[in-house]
C-alpha cells in the first residue's frame, strides 16, 4: 500500500476526531514496526481486507482516551460495552471511508472491537506493520496499516 493509499485512513481517523469531539487530532510521522501486533492499547478496532489487497487495519486506544471521547460526546455511560461501540464506530469509519475510494475491489470485513490483547487475529506474517501515533488532548493511540496488494 503506498503513502497515498494509507492517507485515507489517516484522513478517516482524524475526520472521526473533528467530527465527533469539534478537537482535532494530531498525527505523527509513521513508522515500520519491528513487531508482529504493535502497540495494542486497552480498546482496538479491526477491519480484515481481501481480495485485491490483503491485510488488517486497526485504531487502538487506551481506555482513559476511549472515556474522554465519551465525555465530549456528552455520553454518561462509560461502560465497556459503551466503550467497545465506540472503537467499533471508529474502525466502521475506516471501512467506510476505505469503501468509497478503493471501490468494490477492496473486501473489508465487518468491524470487529476488542477489549485487550489481539490474540484472534493477527496481521500477515510475512508483512511488517506501519505504525502511525495519532495524539488526541494528551492520549496516545494508533491507527496500524498491515495491508498489500494481493
Amino acid at each position: 500500500m503506498n503513502a497515498a493509499e494509507m492517507q485515507v485512513f489517516v484522513d478517516a481517523t482524524t475526520h472521526y476526531f473533528t467530527q465527533s469531539t469539534g478537537l482535532e487530532a494530531e498525527v505523527h510521522a509513521p513508522y515500520l514496526s519491528d513487531t508482529e501486533v504493535p502497540d495494542i492499547f486497552d480498546y482496538t478496532g479491526v477491519i480484515s481486507v481481501v481480495g485485491e489487497f490483503r491485510g488488517c487495519i486497526y485504531f487502538s486506544a487506551p481506555r482513559a482516551m476511549m472515556r474522554h471521547l465519551l465525555i465530549e460526546m456528552g455520553e454518561q455511560n462509560h461502560s465497556d460495552d459503551y466503550l467497545l461501540d465506540m472503537i467499533g464506530e471508529i474502525a466502521n469509519t475506516l471501512s467506510g471511508n476505505a469503501r468509497r475510494y478503493f471501490g468494490p475491489e477492496f473486501i473489508i470485513s465487518v468491524p470487529v472491537s476488542l477489549k485487550g490483547e489481539l490474540t484472534d487475529i493477527r496481521p500477515p506474517s510475512d508483512l511488517r506493520p506501519y505504525v502511525i501515533p495519532v495524539r488526541w488532548k494528551s492520549y496516545r493511540s494508533v491507527l496500524v496499516i498491515c495491508v498489500e496488494r494481493g
